[in-house]
Order: C-alpha cells, then structure tokens, then sequence
C-alpha cells in the first residue's frame, strides 16, 4: 500500500461556489470564512492506495483507493455538535464535502504525474458495483488508518473508498492534469 498526503486549499471562487451550493446566506459568508479558517488546521488529506494490474484489458488497470481527510476533522466537528454550533458545524461538513470533491481531480493528477496513468473512470461501492466491495477495497490498502464496521459505516466519517480506473497511454487531449478524467472530457476520442 503506497501513502500520499495533498494539500488542498480553497479558493475565493470555492468559497462562493459551496455558499450558493449549499444556500448560504451573503450575510453568512464572514462566518463560512471563519469556519473554513479554523477547519484548516483540522483537514489532513491523504490517500491510500494500491495499484491492481488488469491483464484482461490491455493497456487498462485498476487503483484500490482510500481518500481521506482524517480523525482529527472528526473531532472538531463532534466538538461543534456537542456545543450546538449547528451552524458552525453545517458550514464545515459543507466545507469537508467540497475538499473532498476536489480531493479526486488532485489524486487524478497525481497518479498523471507519478505514473503516467489516465484516470478514466471512478467506481464507488453502492454505485456500479456492490456496497460490500467496500471491505475488499479495505483488506488491499490493509491500512490502520481507516475502519469499516460491519455496518460498513467509515471511520474517519470524511473518507471514501473507490476504484480507480486507468488508461496507461498517454492523453494527449487532457489540457489541466487536475481535470483528465475521461468521463468528464469532451473530446471524441471515447
């Protein structure tokens, strides 16, 4: 299992993007800016993951992965919940949200960089393939850092397991790394 921690930071435009996302008021944003302030310190994001060559296709495989943004994330936002700062505490699981939504476009670019493998397609438990396949993603990574229960609840609760489908020829139509899934592209070539 390989380990690679990513600094994420949102943006001015992010910012707006989760208050209209999410029906935060304009009046609100001064505090959305405070709780994202404070959640920085909190947010650790990393990914587990183990790369699965598939023989069966040529040129094609497959990552086991894990994104999380770790136990102490957890903590606060228990810590928000136990003191009633619902506010507070819907504006950082928004947020979270947003971090981890942007956390797949940085692994895409990272396995680009690292490997030279194209992200074609994400596969999520309970999506194309069974929720159960959560736990063999888990006995892959064999990491400490996560754990299902047998309820196949997460712990940290802002993590997500996956597949990651890959190409290991060279895109040439991918303009930003952080934005060459296949799925998401325009061009004709697929």
């Amino acid at each position: 299992m390989k380990w690679q921690a990513f600094d994420i930071e949102l943006s001015k435009a992010d910012m707006q993007n989760i208050a209209n996302r999410y029906h935060i008021d304009a009046d609100k944003k001064s505090i959305l800016e405070n709780v994202y302030d404070i959640l920085k310190a909190y947010i650790h994001v990393s990914a587990y993951y183990e790369i699965i060559k598939d023989y069966s296709k040529e040129n094609t495989g497959k990552i086991a992965a894990c994104i999380t943004l770790g136990k102490s994330l957890d903590d606060i936002l228990n810590y928000m919940s136990e003191n009633k700062q619902i506010e507070k505490q819907y504006m950082a699981e928004c947020i979270s949200n947003e971090v981890l939504f942007k956390s797949y476009d940085i692994f895409s670019g990272f396995i680009l960089k690292k490997y030279n493998y194209n992200i074609i397609e994400y596969i999520f438990p309970g999506d194309k393939i069974n929720l159960r396949s959560i736990k063999e993603i888990e006995s892959v990574l064999a990491t400490s850092k996560i754990e299902i229960s047998d309820k196949l609840v997460i712990t940290p609760s802002k993590s997500v397991l996956f597949y990651a489908v890959f190409n290991i020829e060279a895109c040439t139509y991918a303009k930003v790394p952080s934005s060459v899934i296949c799925q998401n592209c325009s061009h004709p070539c697929h």
